[in-house]
């Protein structure tokens, strides 16, 4: 297959190699200037004598893990795209999970080097080579043809559930969203998108280059922290005093902190012409009034790594704010409502879809593959409905679905009500066992500043918005909301602070 961001990288750095391709922490990459720095990575591996397929990737800097996955894919090599932010155990399990024996580092990732599977293996710091490479090692690399089954790459799940999981795509997957994602937002060459989140993940990743594939640019920055709202916000600003920007895309949490910035500084802020919002569920509610105060269209899309996708149109905000929009394009989804059948509209079920141009299988777990690939359909963990017109609905994930006195609770819902409480600025509910086969619910809360929130008197006015069974049986008020690498959530350390107190 002679079609994908390595060949498009080449063919917009030949045709249009002085137009931008990266805007980087402030410095402008033209194409010409990617595909010269991908070219570095790509000659590199070939000449270090890398000869397995896959290659790892731990990169902090978003320039420099974008051109080491290009350069992964020009030397004809599967990209391992590995979550810097994970502890070192965890990278270590995704190392043996994928069975790479071959890495790309930089300096923040120098620890990795010491892994026992990496020692006497094949090691490219990227920063080194970049640095010492001549007029000569930016030469063309022409690898051999990739076909539609040969493997991509391997990229993994947020870990919400435990240690991630590496989801391998294959050729055909990758450039069938890739296409997907072109069509629906419809890129082009005069395309400027603001990428808000890390480009290790499937979101960031597939927005970048399907930016790139159809000589379009895209805005990254290495912040030091991503899920710092205020962080994020100043650099979305910046950028935008510099660029029209066609499209950014954010997370749920970060829309909700940019609305209360932009309030409290009372002043019209600069936006994007669209803001794509995925990575969780967000309300109606909250996305009409994203777009009255940040002055920008939205757009919500849902979606799973493992390749099953639906996103809405800016007018759906009128007409179906909460729906989560029509599949792709590319994609054909369905509800079933036991696992197996379809639902009828309005019945709620697991969002489910064809496998054709789905994942593979997870590395090295072929139990958790086993039971997402069921019958030539990708089953997700995540519980909506269709109506009658085609539209998807979510209600929250499979984990988050409990029972409470006979009565199915999902706890998004709840946490959606919290949020509209004006001491409130974040927020997580967990169920937690009372007695046997009973549950109830706790509150992980982060009050807004200044608030001066007593954990009993804001226990009662809570429960005063809430009606049984979803009341809630106990509160604890934190600073902030732990956090997986991801941005997400972590449950698993949350439902530990609701079992031991403050």
């Amino acid at each position: 297959m002679q079609f994908g961001v390595s060949e498009s990288t080449r063919h917009w750095g030949k045709y249009r190699p002085g137009s931008l391709a990266v805007y980087h922490n402030d410095r402008v990459i033209t194409f010409r200037e990617l595909d010269e720095l991908v070219n570095i990575v790509s000659n590199k591996i070939e000449n270090q004598g890398i000869s397995d397929k896959r290659v790892g990737i731990a990169v902090r800097s978003k320039l420099h893990l974008l051109i080491s996955i290009i350069g992964v894919l020009r030397a004809n090599k599967s990209a391992v795209i590995l979550n810097t932010g994970l502890p070192t155990d965890a990278l270590g399990i995704n190392i043996n999970d994928t069975k790479i024996s071959a890495l790309i580092f930089d300096q923040a990732q120098r620890r990795l080097a010491g892994l026992r599977r990496l020692r006497k293996r094949k090691l490219l710091d990227i920063e080194d080579a970049i640095l010492e490479a001549d007029s000569d090692a930016k030469r063309h690399h022409v690898g051999a043809l990739r076909q539609p089954s040969d493997e991509w790459g391997i990229i993994f799940s947020s870990g919400t559930t435990g240690v991630p999981k590496g989801i391998e795509r294959d050729q055909s997957s990758i450039i069938t969203e890739l296409l997907g994602w072109s069509i629906e937002l419809q890129l082009n060459r005069d395309t400027i998108f603001y990428v808000g989140r890390p480009i290790h993940y499937a979101g960031g990743l597939v927005l970048s280059l399907a930016s790139l594939l159809v000589g379009g640019a895209i805005c990254i920055s290495d912040l030091k922290n991503d899920d710092d709202p205020e962080e994020a916000w100043k650099d979305y600003q910046n950028v935008l005093r510099s660029h029209t920007l066609a499209w950014a895309f954010f997370v749920p949490d970060q829309i909700r902190s940019f609305v209360k910035i932009a309030e409290k500084t009372k002043t019209p802020p600069a936006g994007a012409q669209t803001i794509l919002v995925m990575g969780a569920p967000i309300s109606g509610e909250e996305k009409i009034k994203a777009a009255q105060i940040l002055g920008s269209q939205i757009v919500e899309s849902w979606g799973n790594s493992e390749s099953l996708g639906t996103i809405t149109e800016p007018n759906d905000l009128t007409t179906r704010p909460n729906s989560i929009g029509r599949p792709f394009l590319t994609d054909e989804l369905c509800i079933l409502n036991d696992g197996v059948s379809l639902a009828e509209p309005g019945e709620v079920g697991r969002i489910a879809g064809s496998d054709v141009a789905g994942f593979f299988r997870y590395s090295s777990r072929p139990q958790e593959t086993d039971r997402v690939r069921r019958n030539g359909m990708i089953v997700s963990d995540d519980i909506g409905y269709m109506d009658k017109e085609g539209y998807f609905y979510i209600c929250g994930r499979d984990q988050d679905c409990v029972l409470i006195n006979g009565k199915t609770v999902f706890l998004s819902d709840v946490e959606k009500t919290l949020r509209t409480h004006a001491q409130i600025s974040d927020c997580c509910v967990v169920a937690k066992p009372v007695k046997e086969g009973m549950l109830s619910l706790a509150g992980v809360i982060v009050c807004n500043p200044g608030a001066t929130a007593n954990e009993m008197v804001l226990l009662d006015e809570l429960n005063r918005c809430l009606l049984p069974p979803v009341q809630l049986s106990q509160i604890i008020l934190v600073n902030e909301i732990p956090r997986l690498p991801s941005g997400k959530q972590d449950k698993i350390k949350i439902s530990n602070l609701v079992d031991t107190g403050p």
